[in-house]
């Protein structure tokens, strides 16, 4: 497994992100088990890329089989909306690492792409990053492919423009920039798919906090 961890933006409009280009981006895997988690926005704007990763699974996993010699593949995912989220509409949807990819896919094909009343530009980015690091992870190649067409709360990133009912940041106090150290330290690799300029900027403050850790440079 290489030394390198970075995060990566997808500069490009992709109709499946995962079934081709998804094993082009993973080349540090060789014969190590993956684990890949998928974060993703689940608010109305997002409903094609939910039905992308769900089309994607099944393809996804058999590319990386073919490429890297049969590798033991584990597939999670950790869907998020926003703070005002309602009992009808959850704040996070988590399926936990299962090689099951059809029980994967049946709980994917239930998770709904709805807005929270009151909606700002934002979304929980933050604890959703939280979250991920909370799954029972294996001892493997790990990697977090983030999804979403708006950033996370806080001034800091994102433009001035953008209204954000919790400037400040997170309110629980987490802080993303110290979950993706975290990742870094802990050999996460983690990967950004660029859906939306709005996020342009909360990628690259996450890419620098991610990078601060590493003992090369680029």
């Amino acid at each position: 497994v290489t030394n390198h961890k970075t995060v990566a933006e997808n500069h490009g409009s992709i109709d499946n992100p995962l079934a081709t280009k998804g094993t082009a981006a993973i080349d540090f895997v060789g014969r190590h088990p993956v684990d890949l988690v998928f974060v993703v926005g689940c608010t109305a704007s997002m409903e094609q890329w939910i039905g992308l990763v769900a089309s994607g699974i099944q393809p996804l996993a058999t590319a990386l089989r073919a490429r890297f010699g049969g590798t033991d593949i584990r597939f999670g995912f950790v869907g998020f909306r926003d703070y005002a989220a309602t009992q009808d509409y959850k704040r996070f949807e988590i399926a936990e690492l299962t090689d099951r990819f059809d029980a994967l896919c049946a709980f994917l094909g239930m998770v709904q792409s709805v807005s929270p009343p009151h909606d700002d530009g934002p979304d929980d980015m933050t604890g959703a990053l939280e979250k991920c690091t909370e799954l029972h992870w294996g001892e493997s190649t790990r990697v977090v492919l983030v999804l979403s067409d708006t950033p996370c709360h806080g001034r800091r990133y994102h433009h001035h423009g953008m209204p954000d009912h919790f400037p400040a940041g997170d309110p629980s106090g987490l802080d993303p920039e110290n979950i993706v150290r975290e990742m870094s330290r802990n050999d996460v690799h983690l990967y950004f798919g660029r859906i939306s300029p709005g996020t342009d900027h909360c990628i690259e403050v996450l890419r620098k906090a991610y990078d601060s850790t590493a003992s090369w440079s680029k």
